[in-house]
């Protein structure tokens, strides 16, 4: 074989692989969240990141990934008529994805429903992997206590470890959209939101020290100063998004 042919040989797979690469990854991107909100210099200290913007790309085509995974369609602005809905998405370091979503109703009571991936404490084609029912007053009176806190909350506070979990909520309500996450949440709204979501699941959380709040934060700030100007990031909670309506298409 001429060494011009074993080259092509070669990179013609490379590009194909790039390029499918690519296609997933902004595929995930352009349906799951806002374009506005992804911007890879969100957390730069030399740059200027777009104004509103919470994402950086490999985010949105990690979190778009999990929620295809599970099965979740976008939030848009034609979701559930206008009335609010809350998402959580619990992406645990060794296990897989949770999402919990959170629907008002016509009646002003709310539905839930939750999904689990295979292989948390949920095996192929089991009924425990998916719970839906209606809230209780008492319930969804106390998501709007935990819900005000939660929308007091940044973006994102620009800290990123090398373990620990990603919580990640939306939130959808007459057409804005907005949207709060976290690595390892400590003990603040972000953290308090996700575990009453999960709560109302009535699933048995496997292993619990994957809900507490991780302990490397508290190292960061006493190792890494320059790394602790991380959780300076932005403070003020950002405005709701305006979504234009999707197609009904599946992602």
């Amino acid at each position: 074989m001429k060494p011009n042919a074993a080259i092509a040989g070669i990179m013609l797979p490379l590009t194909a692989v790039v390029v499918v690469g690519g296609w997933i990854m902004m595929r995930s991107v352009d349906t799951y969240f806002p374009p506005e909100l992804v911007d890879d210099e969100v957390c730069a200290r030399r740059t200027s990141p777009k104004e509103g913007a919470a994402l950086d790309e490999l985010e949105a085509g990690w979190y778009g990934d999990a929620l295809r995974e599970l099965g979740e369609m976008p939030l848009d602005a034609s979701a559930n008529e206008g009335r609010p809905v809350m998402r959580f998405t619990y992406l645990p370091s060794f296990f897989s994805p949770i999402s919990v979503r959170l629907e008002e109703q016509v009646d002003g009571g709310a539905i839930m429903s939750a999904v689990r991936g295979v292989g948390f404490a949920c095996r192929p084609g089991a009924a425990d992997c998916r719970v839906v029912r209606r809230l209780s007053a008492e319930e969804w009176a106390e998501v709007a206590r935990w819900r005000k806190d939660l929308k007091a909350m940044a973006p994102t506070d620009c800290v990123i470890g090398v373990d620990g979990t990603r919580w990640v909520h939306e939130e959808v309500e007459a057409g804005r959209y907005r949207l709060v996450h976290r690595w390892g949440p400590e003990d603040d709204a972000v953290f308090r939101a996700g575990v009453a979501m999960l709560g109302l699941t009535g699933w048995r959380m496997e292993p619990d020290r994957e809900l507490r709040p991780t302990s490397i934060r508290d190292y960061i700030r006493r190792h890494r100063p320059e790394a602790a100007a991380g959780f300076n990031g932005p403070q003020a909670a950002a405005p709701a998004t305006p979504l234009p309506a999707r197609s009904p298409a599946a992602p």
